[in-house]
């Protein structure tokens, strides 16, 4: 995210008041903390069907809150896709950011491990579910992710520092 704040800020239409409140203005582009999974999944559903590519990260247990609106996601560009005139549009994007095998001070709360079952029932033309070992390959994961059009994409990825497995060859 930090290489975002460096061409935008965060988007904030109050007056800010807290000196400590960083890179908020009322036209920044990134919208990080938004506590209604809801509203964050439909603005990347709306932002994606804009050509455009984006990122939803969530809590697995929060991810059941709208895995309805996965589904119909799913179902949407199941359906447009038959179609050979339809615009191909970028895939969407959601990380898994918590599981149940990785719990911390809230493990009973946060434990719903069903998110991947939920989507690996579906067409896996569309649904991709990523589990890269390390951050080398999250970074190959969201490279090939943020490419793809036409699919719901879900990664599994720690928000904790974890041993790497493989040695990046990026200099």
């Amino acid at each position: 995210m930090q290489e975002a704040f460096a061409v935008t800020n965060r988007q904030w239409m109050e007056p800010i008041h807290n000196p400590y409140d960083q890179l908020m203005k009322a036209d920044g582009r990134i919208i990080d903390s938004q506590l209604s999974e809801h509203q964050d999944e439909g603005w990347l559903e709306g932002y994606t069907l804009t050509g455009r590519h984006g990122v939803f990260t969530s809590y697995e247990a929060f991810l059941r809150v709208v895995d309805s609106m996965l589904t119909q996601y799913f179902k949407w560009i199941r359906e447009v896709n038959e179609p050979p005139w339809r615009q191909k549009y970028p895939s969407l994007n959601i990380i898994s950011s918590s599981t149940s095998f990785q719990q911390d001070h809230n493990g009973y709360s946060h434990q719903d491990p069903g998110i991947l079952t939920h989507l690996a029932e579906k067409r896996p033309r569309y649904i991709r579910e990523f589990l890269p070992a390390d951050a080398n390959s999250l970074l190959a994961v969201m490279h090939k992710a943020l490419n793809m059009k036409q699919t719901l994409n879900v990664t599994i990825a720690s928000k904790h520092p974890r041993p790497q497995f493989t040695r990046s060859w990026i200099s």
